[in-house]
């Protein structure tokens, strides 16, 4: 996994960051909707599961190479320290 990740630029670590992002939201309110069969809400949880490793996987790879302070710094910069 963190070779795949490594061979990415920062831009597409953070899209891969933001997309795990969104399928585990995405993914979260099918887990406990009790009108889906157990089936689907089960699929919904590996979703889940799934989405939320990848994402801590690349945030942590990204923090350990330290691209998250930049991050940080551009929303510092951008936001005045509204974030």
């Amino acid at each position: 996994m963190e070779d795949v990740i490594l061979d990415q630029a920062p831009k597409a670590r953070w899209a891969r960051a933001v997309n795990s992002l969104r399928a585990a939201r995405m993914a979260k309110p099918l887990m406990k909707d009790l009108s889906l069969p157990q089936r689907r809400r089960d699929e919904a949880t590996i979703v889940y599961s799934r989405a939320l490793d990848d994402l801590a996987d690349t945030l942590g790879l990204m923090l350990e190479i330290g691209v998250l302070e930049e991050v940080g710094d551009f929303l510092e910069i951008s936001y005045g320290g509204r974030v």
